[in-house]
């Protein structure tokens, strides 16, 4: 480390200062005492100094030790993959997806629809036979079902993500999160589910738009909404003008638009010339801004709301 170079040369420089030092001495006259005690004080403050710069040393190479140790034992360890539609073990951000290497088939349901009544949380979920297992959240506020897939209330996640990153998914189970377009197709082209959308203005109004139909197509398909049912609920209908299009990133233009809609207005979403809704976009609540993160038709058109969440439920 760059200590230990410059106490090493300090040392020399004094170290060449005591030979000169005692050349000079030899040279001057013996009776002059006052110099050879002067020369003596000089002599015992270098091997003073020479003391320090040891121990100085010695204090950086254990430094350096215990710094090594630190880095190497914080390296992280990612699993292998157990489903080939979900490529990790993590999202970007670090939501748990996929099962332990041991587990009970008895904690292993087929949907949250399947889940003990009443008790809401992370389960493991299995949407397709004999494959492996992987986790999901599940919310019984709206009665028993729903697996959220997406969660934002207080802007701590970035949702100006890329396509990957929507693709498999980030965030955390405690704070926001998306879940994934892979498993979000996972379970919509398997069996027929329906959506709702939670949402929660500035001002701490509740709606709950909901459709009674909802499948996207996988990758390929760029993750298309293949088909949305009707609407209910509250809060007006900000989603159906989205049906038949594909999924866009800021560096995936799916939209019909002739510039990127999710550049342009800061998301990621099923945008089309471009939206009605926008809630993936930018975490400004109680703003009137192109931006963030809204529902046309609640409270108003582009002001950011407060909370978002999205919901799915086998039917």
């Amino acid at each position: 480390m760059v200590t230990g170079s410059l106490v090493s040369c300090v040392a020399i420089v004094l170290a060449v200062l005591a030979c000169l030092l005692i050349d000079r001495s030899k040279q001057e006259d013996p009776a002059n005492a006052n110099f050879g005690f002067g020369l003596e004080l000089i002599l015992t403050k270098l091997e003073e100094m020479n003391l320090r710069i040891m121990n100085l040393e010695q204090q950086n190479r254990e430094l350096t030790e215990m710094l090594n140790k630190t880095v190497s034992c914080s390296k992280p360890t990612v699993p292998q993959p157990t489903i080939a539609s979900v490529k990790s073990n993590q999202t970007s951000s670090g939501v748990e997806i996929v099962a332990p290497q041991a587990f009970d088939e008895a904690d292993v349901y087929r949907s949250c629809s399947e889940i003990p009544l009443g008790k809401a949380g992370k389960y493991l979920l299995r949407p397709v036979e004999d494959s492996e297992p992987f986790y999901g959240l599940c919310d019984n506020t709206y009665g028993n079902g729903w697996m959220v897939v997406q969660n934002r209330f207080n802007g701590s996640e970035n949702f100006y993500r890329n396509w990957t990153d929507y693709k498999n998914g980030f965030g955390s189970w405690e704070g926001e999160f998306w879940y994934g377009l892979d498993r979000i197709h996972l379970f919509t082209s398997n069996r027929k589910h329906e959506i709702m959308f939670e949402l929660m203005s500035s001002g701490g109004t509740v709606a709950a738009p909901r459709y009674n139909h909802f499948d996207i197509g996988n990758e390929t398909e760029d993750y298309k909404i293949k088909d949305l049912g009707s609407f209910s609920g509250s809060g007006g209908d900000s989603f159906s003008y989205h049906k038949g299009m594909k999924f866009s990133t800021h560096d995936r233009d799916n939209d019909q638009y002739n510039m990127n809609c999710a550049k342009n207005y800061y998301g990621a979403w099923w945008y089309k010339s471009c939206y009605h809704s926008n809630l993936n976009g930018k975490y400004i609540s109680g703003q009137v801004d192109h931006k963030s993160m809204c529902w046309n038709s609640f409270p108003k058109s582009n002001e950011g709301l407060q909370r978002s969440k999205i919901m799915i439920r086998e039917v």
